[in-house]
């Protein structure tokens, strides 16, 4: 520990900062102490790990592990280590504060965007990838062997850190294809299965971890059990092959996601969670995917973060009522899969509060073409109304494609506003923009080629007619390629 005399600080000014250790100060408990926060004026805000050394000297191996690893591999995307202290039987370790705690309480987070979510997976890659020796030059490479989400911390501005380094050993090279032999441990539910079948170690037991800590940000929960409203690793797999991941992702989190996001990110943290090690991705593969990820969901072609082919974040937004009978969200899905399926990117906009429409309404500034599914009761929400105005204002500025889709409704009744549509509508008579509304349904229901279910024998057939449609006036660039 040559370089870590520096860190070292007298267990009086730790003491002080923590107010002698007071219980108001602990803001949570590691795998071996409690974490207080505290204030110094040389240092700032501190979160300082006490451990409690065990029998055996347990906890001392930790410890050391910690200030060895951390004095010496330096990242803006892993904890910084100010300092330590060993004075008697205290084992005290020393960081940067950072304010927004860990990645599994953020997680519980409703405002925590999408876009957010997907850049704290691009950091902790990237310390990760780091930490195995992509970017660290002839140091041997380091497997975390305890990654999930409460040792992600974020700072100040949610940028990512790897944390707690107790468990973590060493390669005996900087070698990819490194194996130690070591018992298995780690934390339930992120543990690699080949590392608890044979106690066999390599970096690609860290990715496993990684791909369960993907899902948990993905579907806004943490591991754990399903009894508890929880997810397994095996239940993700299960969601992803059976293209049901919809039904674990919240619906406000969703409706933000840009399909081309959700499907790159889905898919490298399904090849993380693969059974046999040689099927895993690298930390560089995984990084490289979340990217890519980012950069569809910023408006990009996602070849690189920042760079832009197109000034549409989405090929085609898709305007429906979000309180529906039962059958109408199926066509809703059934548009999305197969639009999905021609590599056509979508964005669900359904809302049901005033806090979204902003949110929306620059979702169909950013959306290449619209589809608009009506339905008897479309007309009983002021803002679908709005939508639909908005939606016809950008594709007469712009020339783009309007599809209206017909569920459980005529054409003519949204013409002339009769018949039940016509009574949902009645309750805003008197409105001020009722004018606007009622222009904007009659332009709608006279779209040639409107699609009227009724006049297909299945959805499915609908669906595919509404994307070859689409995809016929697409630019050939933007389409992505299936595999």
């Amino acid at each position: 520990m040559s370089n870590s005399k520096i860190l070292k600080i007298p267990l009086q000014e730790i003491s002080l900062a923590t107010n002698n250790f007071a219980k108001e100060n602990i803001i949570g408990k590691g795998g071996y102490g409690l974490v207080y926060q505290g204030q110094s004026e040389k240092h700032g805000l501190l979160a300082i790990k006490r451990l409690m050394l065990g029998p055996q000297g347990h906890g001392d191996h930790e410890y050391g592990t910690e200030i060895e690893l951390l004095s010496n591999y330096k990242h803006e995307n892993v904890v910084s280590l100010i300092g330590f202290c060993g004075e008697g039987q205290e084992r005290i370790l020393v960081y940067k504060y950072e304010a927004n705690g860990s990645l599994d309480k953020a997680l519980q987070r409703k405002d925590l965007s999408w876009t957010t979510r997907l850049q704290i997976c691009v950091d902790a890659a990237r310390g990760l990838r780091y930490l195995h020796n992509y970017e660290n030059g002839i140091k041997p490479l380091i497997i975390h062997r305890d990654i999930k989400s409460s040792n992600i911390l974020l700072d100040e501005n949610w940028n990512a850190k790897i944390s707690d380094f107790g468990l973590s050993r060493l390669a005996l090279t900087n070698s990819a294809n490194s194996v130690l032999y070591t018992p298995a441990c780690g934390t339930p539910g992120y543990v690699d299965p080949e590392y608890l079948q044979d106690c066999t170690l390599t970096h690609k037991s860290d990715v496993y971890s990684f791909g369960v800590v993907l899902f948990e940000v993905l579907f806004g929960k943490v591991v754990g059990a399903p009894d508890r409203g929880q997810f397994t690793a095996k239940m993700a797999k299960m969601y992803y092959k059976e293209k049901k991941l919809h039904q674990m992702i919240d619906s406000d989190l969703k409706n933000q996601m840009n399909s081309a996001s959700l499907s790159t990110f889905s898919s490298i943290a399904n090849e993380c969670l693969q059974d046999l090690r040689k099927d895993r991705p690298t930390m560089s593969r995984v990084m490289e995917a979340l990217e890519k990820a980012l950069g569809y969901q910023q408006g990009g072609t996602g070849e690189s973060l920042g760079l832009s082919s197109s000034r549409f974040l989405h090929d085609v937004y898709i305007s429906f009522r979000a309180e529906l009978p039962s059958r109408t969200p199926n066509i809703v899905d059934t548009l999305c899969q197969a639009l999905e399926s021609e590599g056509i990117s979508t964005y669900k906009g359904s809302v049901q509060n005033t806090r979204k429409q902003e949110v929306l309404l620059e979702a169909i500034k950013q959306s290449r073409y619209f589809i608009i599914i009506f339905s008897k009761n479309f007309a009983a929400n002021s803002w679908n109304l709005d939508e639909v105005a908005e939606i016809f204002k950008c594709a007469k500025e712009r020339r783009n494609i309007v599809i209206p889709v017909f569920s459980d409704v005529d054409p003519s009744d949204v013409r002339e506003q009769k018949g039940y549509f016509g009574e949902a509508l009645f309750k805003f008579d008197g409105r001020s923009r009722m004018g606007v509304w009622k222009n904007a349904l009659v332009e709608a229901a006279n779209v040639p080629g409107c699609l009227e279910e009724s006049k297909f024998r299945t959805r499915e057939a609908l669906a595919k007619r509404a994307a070859k449609r689409i995809k016929r006036n697409l630019p050939p660039s933007t389409i992505r390629r299936k595999g």
